[in-house]
């Protein structure tokens, strides 16, 4: 993964190709063109899109992505041609969920989408502090 201290970024088209050439289990790459916040702009949104297409074209089973707006609330539109794009691979939100305003909301919001699972703490740093919010 690049940048896993900040939160990770899509690995590069070596990576990718060396990954799916030694791993047999299912892979699902994390498309991020940056580490920091999910609000993304048009230029970054159109590399997510071209990311997507090699995930496809080099035979991942899935992959990994999500986005914000500006008022904390899921990407619906952009997440949603994501997953479209992605199809017939498994798409997961990740992280980007622990960062949304509502959270009960944001899973109707990212189930809306498309996306099958959702990567979260439970809004917290770690999963056990977050295990109410979760099990809900």
């Amino acid at each position: 993964m690049r940048n896993p201290f900040d939160g990770g970024a899509t690995p590069s088209y070596g990576t990718l190709k060396t990954a799916r050439a030694k791993i047999r289990i299912p892979v699902f790459p994390i498309i991020r063109p940056r580490g920091g916040d999910f609000l993304y702009t048009n230029e970054e949104f159109e590399v997510m899109q071209k990311d997507v297409l090699l995930c496809k074209e080099l035979g991942f089973e899935g992959l990994v992505t999500g986005m914000l707006l500006k008022d904390g609330t899921i990407d619906i539109k952009r997440t949603a041609k994501l997953v479209k794009l992605a199809y017939p691979l498994e798409v997961t939100f990740h992280r980007a969920f622990d960062r949304a305003k509502d959270p009960l909301q944001s899973l109707e919001d990212v189930i809306k989408c498309g996306c099958q699972r959702i990567l979260t703490s439970g809004q917290v740093p770690n999963a056990f502090d977050g295990k109410e919010l979760i099990s809900n």
